[in-house]
């Protein structure tokens, strides 16, 4: 099981990743545990270390920006992947300074987010594999 945090302002467009992320367990054979967060706040409040595998993460959100809270969550955890969704891919090249793995632009396209999650699961295997290795 796969657990994935959405920061999103705009509950819509979270679900369409969720959904998105639905029609792709199957290709993949794992299984997605979705949480949604709709502030940058929230989700760094209730952050556990651990806890989540993947975070899609808004750049553009209401009272923050996406950039701020990924700076901040690296203070807390260096491992996490993050993936950016953005309106905007001019946001793209910020997350660079995060070590970001990626970035989908909205609305995420099922086709799209397909072919970004085979780079995705390789890296959470490997994240998988070295913490299996520490223990």
């Amino acid at each position: 099981m796969i657990n994935v945090a959405i920061v999103d302002d705009l509950k819509e467009d979270a679900e369409i990743l969720k959904n998105a992320l639905k029609e792709i367990e199957t290709e993949y054979k794992v299984t997605f545990n979705t949480f949604y967060f709709s502030s940058g706040e929230k989700f760094l409040m209730n952050y556990e270390k651990n806890k989540y595998d993947l975070i899609f993460l808004d750049i553009e959100l209401e009272k923050d920006n996406g950039i701020n809270v990924a700076k901040k969550l690296r203070q807390i955890d260096k491992s996490t992947i993050v993936i950016f969704v953005t309106n905007v891919a001019k946001y793209a090249t910020e997350g660079y300074e995060v070590d970001a793995l990626d970035y989908i632009v909205k609305p995420v396209d099922k086709y799209v987010l397909n072919l970004k999650m085979s780079r995705i699961i390789s890296r959470l295997q490997k994240l998988d594999n070295k913490n299996q290795e520490k223990n």
